[in-house]
This record gives structure tokens, C-alpha cells and sequence, in this order.
């Protein structure tokens, strides 16, 4: 009988010569690269009117264009080269067909030629515009003729011109070099130009607005300008006459254009109106005006621009005049975040942004703990502080002027750094730091790749967060809480979470600047280095995992917020993070007295899916428990059991593949190490029986090699061909890796392999066959079940068959003659010996014809796996599916008797009673 699996890719490594052109488009491409010459650009754009600030606009204009031109070719010509995924074929009787998921495998399929950019078809579209800054638009009903400039002229060339409206519908074409169009409705539009010579194609575009002469309106974000007050504020001193001026963004001259302007209040009435370029305003009242300008050029076509101002008093307009702030010793900019050490005493004075004598104004001063705590003030000209506390601190100072009464403050963080961290000295601190990262960096790339916070707080605990979770305090269970994500309007910016429920947050990281990653224009090679870009952990802070230590990577930003009752804002930190609940400084390995040492074993040499199989640990080492995780081959935790057990772990491993066992090992002082375990999991395989493969894919014309080696590395088979279907036979038991190597041509191949057990099936004889003792404890567990069948609806079955349990308990695993989830049916009768067992030990089928009279245990080998056996029933007939025994001993070495005896219980009285017994066990 053939063996029939599917092939596991273990490993994958694919050798494609033809994808080495795939590198990675991101920024700092030349203009070499992309193919754009800028010199010919200029040219081409000063001989139709460009200048200064127009012409670097148009130059960014086109110089994006072509970038993007650029990568739409490099994506056209990767898709020829891409991944197809191949369809499965029909899987035969004989083998379980199996999909190959290499990453990078070459298609075979040619893709359609495309338009690409060329030297020798650089150009650009052209027609008439309007002079006066309005150069996207056409006039309603007017022939307008479009032209192409051409830089060379070496090939013939054709054209295929297209007009589209705004819902892409095509509303004219020709093939003409020119392209006249008249057009009979305002709207927007595009024009397009597919230039073909000999060597190939190139395809151009143009955005146009059609526009009517007799109500001509063109946007502000169209012809770009600024209504400003002097020195560029938007604020001006209430009841003092301003100067506002206005400047367009171009190289056209808005001399010949009319203005008008309106000043409006809070109410949007006009309380100022004129007809000048530059004018001038005055605000009787502080608070907020608008002012609105319609410029009109020659052709009609008119364009209104807003302000919004604020009128303010004499004292908020001369702030950044003065521009107060704290001036930090040896501090030579405005640095919002400054440190110093424990016990340092610095001296801290107000200093101006511009010449002004400090006696000009009388201060107060008031100095904040990292709890936003005021600790110490004072009203002098300078503040002398010693901070003994670790932590960012926060200065202020109030300034007021002596003349006129006006208030400045202003505001500094300090952060206080210790030098006696415990992190210094204890080897496992960087350790447990890098432990952190990993599930930092983890949960941050899942947020990064699209996942929700509710998918991310609803999955089970990853290999990051168990590697961590030793050094975890506090922690409430094997997964975080509170997971939520933070953004601004493009990138993820950080991410909060917890440990426990009943808290917000015990980790806060956060990036100024954010996640820059563009699923589309980036690689997967990029995403750790985004990743990394905003984490910053300074664990030279820490003292103790009870309370946050705050780490900030500092910037001095243009401007700050945010004043309120935390001491670092956002805008002072470009990188921050505040952690809780984490052990940085952990007892080192060499305390832990005993040292913890031992193995993993499993209940049986071979592990078999939808097989419950049993794990332990072998030590000499007492009173240790135990966490137990099973890890897949990519990592994925799936399953991690009750925190501190002492019974053996239990697994039913739904799928064939590799799996790790990771144990957590902890003894009475708290001490633990880790332990892992790599096992296989397959079908049963036997010497003398074929194992067949086969290799699906939609490639055609493939050449496969197929390997087998055996576990020395000797290669004891090997077969080439061209039907992706291979067998190997064999009668030697003992671990084989069958190995493919699939040739797809033009220096493309992929490789993956399988590792298997083949067992000597024929020899092995159930030790069932030969001991005196089996018949004995069949015949007890036998008096057990037809026992059971009996018990009467709510009647306690450990009552009710408490002779018959006892009976059988001196060969069961358990430490107590009590059974546990009992379920007696109308179909079958199951039950374990533990309460918290992973499943079942005992599961029996019913006939309705009869009763259970035996099971056949030829395929039994021990007590710890799960036999599968055969139902027998009084009536002669049987049930060879669904029934399994387990944790029971049927071969056991001596026989277990009854000890005589009796429990006394002796009362507070001094009288006894006493009961007479024969329990081995209670």
C-alpha cells in the first residue's frame, strides 16, 4: 500500500538571473536614470515665456512626470519576469498533489510589448495660452491647435492623438502631427499623444481646462498667490495701520491686471474696501478678520485669494520680538530638552531672541518633577537647580515687562540622567532589551502591513512575546492588551499596549516622523529599516520595572505645543517611548540555585498526526513547573498551555510538518530557563512500501531532479524527469530527506525538500502478546466500562463505580482513583483519569446490539501513546473505527494488590469510629 503525503517546503532557495534587474525604485534616482534632461527642458521652456519660480515649477512639473513614466516601465517590463502562481493540477489515485511556494519563480509566459521612454522621442505637448498665468486653459468654442516639440529628429515619426472629458470617455482622435480641437463645454479635459518611430513608442499627456470667455474664473491653486502683512505675519497690531501686499507665483506680470479687496470681520461684514494692488488696512477691536482679493487679468479671467489675519494687542504682538526663553549653561541654541546628572547644580537665566537688557523685566520661576509636581520657585533674575530624581523635568519662567505690563514665559525640559543603573552590570540586560525590540519591531510591521488593532489584540501570543514573557511583571496572560496603533495622515507612528487587562498601557513607543513604507514603491528588504527608524529605548535609565522610565531622542523643533500637565509633548522628542512591567535587570543564570538542567522527552520515539502524544521533562531537579508552547516551522505560536503545570503536556498535531516544543522550566526560587525540542511530525511510514511525490505547478517544459539521502548524508536514490512524479521504496527503516530540484530554464530553478521517517512496521509485536499480566488488567478495565454503561442519569459515577475504579487504578498513570469528564451515551462511553487532561484517555463506540465484552490491543506499545483498538461486543460483532485507550498500563512488570487497612478518624472528643477498608488508592 503506497504511502500518500504531501511535500513540506523546509527550505526555499531560488536562483533567478533574469530578476537581478528588479532592484529597488525608491528615491535618489538621477535624472540620468529616469532618462530626463533638464538642460533641453529649459531651453524648451524659456522659448515659450518660463522664468524664475514658473520655470523650477514646470522643471518639478516634468521632472515627476518622467520619474513616474520611469517606474511604470520598470513595472511593465518586471511583469514579465514576475511570479505566476501555478494552478494545481488533478491529484491521481496514488499521491497527494503538492503546490510549491517558491518566492521567485520565472513565468514562462511573454508579456505584450509596451510604450517606453526613449532619448530620441523626448518631448512635450504644446499650444497656445494665456499670458497671464493661465496656463492650462483653452477657450470655450475656440480652435486650438496642439503641437508636439520634439528634441531630435533622427526617425520618421507617427502620432495618434486623443481627447478625453473628465469620465475618460474618448471624445476625438487623429493621426495627424497637429491636433486642432474646438470644444463646446466648459470642464476639464486630457489630451494624449502616442509618438511610434521605428524603435518603438512613447505616449504623452496634458490636463486642460476649457474655460468661458464671458465668465472666466481661474482657482487660486491654479495662479498661485499671497495677500501678506509686513515681514510675512498674519497678525496685525489693533488700531495701527498695516501695509498688506500681495504677490503672484510666476513669471508674468500682474501690472496690468485691476484689484479689488474687501476687509471683513468676525461677522463676514465689509468694513474696508479698495481697488490697489498694496493697501492698507486698520483694526479698531482685537480678534479675527478676513481679507478677500479678486485679481482680474486683461482677458476677463479673474481670481479671488483670502487671508485670514488676527488683531492683537500690543503685548502678543511684540512676543516674538522678544522671543523669551531659558538659557541652559554651555547651551548655545534653544534646545527644548537639556540634561543633567544627579546631584549636578546648574544655573538657568532668561535670555531674548533679539537685544533687550535682561533688567527690562522682573521673572518667576517654577521647576516641575517628572510627576508634574511643582518642587521648587523663585523670583529672581537667575534660578540655580540640583535635581536628585531621575526623569525629564520641566522649567518655566514668566517675564514681565516693567513699561507696559506685557507677560512672556516660556518653558524648558530637563532631563535628569542616573549613572548607577542596574542595567550596567548585569549580562542579561541587553538581552532582555533586544527581546523587547523583537516584539516591538513585530507589532509594529503587522500594524505597518495593514492588520487591525482588533485582529492584532484578538491572535494568540507570538515567539517574540514568548521569548519575552519571563522578563514580563505583572503580565496576566500569554498575550498583550489594549493594543492600539497610532497615526498621522500617511505612516503608522507608534504603538501602545499592555500586559495585563485593569491597565491602559505599559509600553509606549512613538515616532515623530512616523513609518515611511509604501507597500507599492517599496521592497520587504526595506520594511525592518523603516521599522527600526522610529524605535528608541534608552535602557540606561532604568530602575524598576514598577514604574515608566521615559526615553526621548531629541530634536529642536520650529515651534511647540501642547503645554499642558505632561512634561514631553510630541513636538520635543523625534523618537520616544515609555516601558513599565518589563524586568531589564533579571537574577542573573549562576543565582539560581538548583541549576536547572534536563531534557525533553516525548512519549513515543515517532509523532503522528490526529495522535494526542505526550511531552515531559527528564531532571533531577524537584519541585520545578512547567509552560509549555508548541511553535510551528514559521514560529507561530499555537498553542501554549496554563502557566506553572506539573502534569505532562498533551498535543494532538492536526497537520503533518516540523514543530518545536518549547518548555519554560521554573524551580521554588522563581529561577527559570528555557528548553526547545524540534520534532517531525508525518504519517506513519513502513519499510517495503512506496511513497509517492508529486510536484504541481503550470510551468511546462520543466526539468525535475529528484534526490533521496539517507540520514548520513549518502544519497540512496535519485531520478530525473519530466513528469514532476517520483517514488521511492525502501527496506531499510531510519530518516530519509527527499530532495527536488525543479529546472525552469534560462538560469531559474527552485529547490525544496522533505524529511522522513520509515519504520520497521512488520517486526514490531505489542508487548500485550506476551505478558502474564495483560489479561488481568483487560479483565478489570472491562468490569470497569460495563460498570459505567450502567450508571443511572445524575448519579455521582465515582460513587457508583468506586469498587471498579480502585480495582484498575494501581495500573493507571493518574495519582488518584477518581475519574473526570465522564459521557455515557446513547453511541459511547468516555472518560479521563486527570481533570484538566488535553483529551480524553478513554473513548469506547457503543452497538445497540450488544455489549462491550472487549478491545483488541494488538497495535498497543505503551501506556503514555494513544492506542487505537478494535470494539468488541457480546453479540459477536465489532466496531474496528473511532475507539482508543490511554494512560492505562496493559503490560505492567509486577502485579498491583489491594493493601489491607482501615482509616481511623479520631474525633476533638477523644471517641473514634472507625472504618474498615482494602483502598490502595484514595
Amino acid at each position: 500500500m503506497a504511502n500518500d503525503f504531501k511535500i513540506k517546503k523546509n527550505w526555499i532557495l531560488t536562483i533567478c538571473m533574469l530578476l537581478c534587474s528588479l532592484a529597488c525604485f525608491s528615491q535618489g534616482l538621477s535624472d540620468r536614470t529616469i532618462g530626463f534632461d533638464v538642460s533641453k527642458e529649459i531651453i524648451a521652456l524659456k522659448k515659450q515665456g518660463y522664468k524664475g519660480d514658473n520655470l523650477n515649477t514646470e522643471i518639478d512639473k516634468l521632472r515627476k512626470a518622467k520619474l513616474s513614466q520611469y517606474f511604470s516601465t520598470k513595472n511593465k517590463q518586471n511583469e514579465i519576469v514576475q511570479p505566476n502562481n501555478p494552478k494545481p493540477v488533478s491529484k491521481s489515485n496514488s499521491a497527494v498533489s503538492t503546490k510549491p511556494y517558491s518566492s521567485k519563480t520565472l513565468s514562462l509566459n511573454k508579456a505584450e510589448a509596451v510604450c517606453t521612454d526613449d532619448g530620441n522621442r523626448n518631448g512635450y505637448i504644446t499650444f497656445p495660452y494665456s499670458p497671464y498665468g493661465d496656463y492650462s486653459a483653452v477657450k470655450l468654442n475656440t480652435l486650438t491647435n496642439f503641437t508636439f516639440i520634439k528634441w531630435y529628429a533622427p526617425n520618421p515619426l507617427s502620432y495618434e492623438w486623443r481627447l478625453y472629458d473628465a469620465n475618460n470617455i474618448l471624445l476625438d482622435s487623429k493621426t495627424t502631427e497637429n491636433f486642432p480641437i474646438q470644444i463646446t463645454a466648459i470642464g476639464n479635459y486630457k489630451v494624449k499623444l502616442k509618438l511610434t518611430d521605428i524603435l518603438g513608442c512613447t505616449e504623452f499627456e496634458n490636463d486642460i481646462v476649457v474655460r468661458d470667455p464671458n465668465a472666466c474664473i481661474v482657482s487660486a491653486e491654479e495662479r498661485q498667490g499671497m495677500i501678506s502683512a509686513p515681514a510675512g505675519r498674519n497678525e496685525v497690531l489693533v488700531n495701527s495701520p498695516t501695509v498688506m501686499s500681495f504677490g503672484l507665483y510666476g513669471s508674468y506680470n500682474p501690472s496690468n491686471f485691476t484689484f479689488k479687496w474687501n476687509l471683513l470681520n468676525t461677522a463676514g461684514a465689509s468694513i474696508a474696501t479698495g481697488n490697489q494692488k498694496n493697501f492698507t488696512i486698520t483694526t479698531s477691536s482685537i480678534g479675527d478678520y478676513q481679507i478677500t482679493l479678486q485679481i482680474t487679468d486683461p482677458d476677463g479671467c479673474s481670481t479671488t485669494y483670502v487671508q485670514d489675519i488676527k488683531s492683537v494687542d500690543e503685548c502678543v504682538f511684540t512676543e516674538n520680538d522678544y522671543g523669551l526663553y531659558i538659557s541652559f549653561p554651555n547651551e548655545y541654541t534653544n534646545g527644548y530638552v537639556s540634561t543633567v546628572t544627579s546631584g549636578q547644580t546648574t544655573f538657568l537665566d532668561p535670555a531674548f531672541n533679539r537685544t533687550h537688557s535682561i533688567d527690562e523685566f522682573t521673572y518667576k520661576w517654577k521647576l516641575y518633577n517628572p510627576a508634574g509636581d511643582e518642587i521648587a520657585s523663585a523670583d529672581t533674575d537667575y534660578f540655580p537647580i540640583t535635581l536628585t530624581l531621575p526623569g525629564y523635568h520641566k522649567v518655566t519662567i514668566e517675564g514681565t515687562n516693567k513699561t507696559n505690563g506685557c507677560v512672556y514665559t516660556s518653558r524648558k525640559v530637563i532631563n535628569c540622567l542616573i549613572e548607577n543603573s542596574c542595567t550596567t552590570n548585569n549580562s542579561k540586560s541587553a538581552e532582555v532589551k533586544e527581546l523587547y525590540l523583537n516584539l516591538v519591531r513585530r507589532l509594529l510591521t503587522r500594524a505597518v502591513l495593514g492588520e487591525t488593532d482588533e485582529q492584532i489584540n484578538a491572535t494568540i501570543a507570538g515567539p517574540e512575546f514568548m521569548a519575552l514573557k519571563p522578563y514580563i511583571k505583572n503580565g496576566a496572560g500569554d498575550k498583550i492588551y489594549h493594543f492600539v496603533s497610532l497615526h498621522d495622515e500617511r505612516n503608522v507612528t507608534g504603538i501602545n499596549f499592555s500586559f495585563s487587562p485593569d491597565r491602559e498601557y505599559d509600553v509606549h513607543v512613538y515616532g515623530f516622523y512616523g513609518i515611511n513604507y509604501d507597500l507599492e514603491n517599496n521592497t520587504p528588504e526595506d520594511l525592518p529599516y523603516s521599522v527600526e527608524s522610529i524605535i528608541y529605548t534608552d535602557i540606561s535609565q532604568y530602575l524598576t520595572a514598577d514604574e515608566y522610565f521615559v526615553s526621548c531622542n531629541v530634536i529642536n523643533p520650529s515651534k511647540k505645543k501642547n503645554d499642558g500637565p505632561v512634561v514631553l509633548t510630541p513636538y520635543e522628542c523625534s523618537k520616544e517611548s515609555k516601558v513599565r512591567n518589563i524586568i531589564f535587570c533579571p537574577v542573573k543564570d549562576d543565582n539560581c540555585t538548583p541549576t536547572i538542567v534536563g531534557t525533553i522527552k516525548s512519549g513515543s520515539e515517532n509523532i503522528y498526526p490526529n495522535t494526542p502524544s505526550s511531552f515531559t521533562f527528564d531532571t533531577t531537579v524537584p519541585n520545578l513547573t512547567y509552560t509549555w508552547s508548541i511553535l510551528s516551522e514559521t514560529g507561530e505560536v499555537l498553542q501554549t498551555s496554563n502557566s506553572d503545570i506539573i502534569d505532562p503536556y498533551l498535543y494532538n498535531f492536526s497537520v503533518e510538518g516540523n514543530y518545536t516544543i518549547k518548555l519554560i522550566a521554573k524551580n521554588e526560587t522563581g529561577c527559570s530557563q528555557n528548553f526547545t525540542k524540534n520534532i517531525i511530525v508525518d504519517n506513519k511510514r513502513c519499510a517495503n512500501q512506496t511513497n509517492d511525490f508529486i510536484f504541481e505547478t503550470a510551468v511546462t517544459n520543466a526539468t525535475y531532479v529528484w534526490t533521496t539521502t539517507d540520514s548520513t548524508g549518502n544519497i540512496v536514490d535519485t531520478v530525473t524527469n519530466t513528469t514532476g512524479i517520483y517514488s521511492f521504496t525502501t527496506s531499510i527503516p531510519g530518516q530519509y530527506v527527499v530532495k527536488l530540484v525543479a529546472n525552469t530554464g534560462e538560469n531559474c530553478e527552485t529547490i525544496f525538500a522533505k524529511t522522513i521517517v520509515i519504520e520497521n512496521c512488520n517486526t514490531t509485536i505489542s508487548c500485550t502478546q506476551n505478558s502474564l499480566l495483560t489479561p488481568k488488567v483487560h479483565s478489570l478495565f472491562i468490569s470497569l466500562i460495563n460498570k459505567l454503561v450502567t450508571t443511572p442519569n445524575g448519579t455521582d459515577v465515582n460513587r457508583y463505580a468506586l469498587n471498579e475504579i480502585i480495582a484498575l487504578a494501581s495500573y493507571t498513570t493518574s495519582s488518584r482513583a477518581k475519574i473526570f469528564n465522564f459521557v455515557n451515551n446513547t453511541t459511547a462511553v468516555s472518560f479521563s483519569f486527570t481533570q484538566n487532561g488535553a483529551s480524553n484517555d478513554v473513548f469506547l463506540p457503543k452497538s445497540a446490539s450488544g455489549s462491550i465484552s472487549g478491545i483488541d490491543l494488538s497495535k498497543y506499545f505503551g501506556s503514555q501513546e494513544s492506542t487505537q483498538v478494535i470494539t468488541n461486543y457480546s453479540d459477536g460483532s465489532n466496531n474496528p473505527a473511532g475507539g482508543f485507550v490511554r494512560n492505562i498500563d496493559f503490560c505492567p512488570a509486577v502485579e498491583c494488590l489491594p493493601s489491607p487497612g482501615k482509616i481511623k478518624v479520631t474525633h476533638a472528643t477523644g471517641a473514634s469510629k472507625s472504618s474498615t477498608g482494602n483502598h490502595s488508592k484514595i
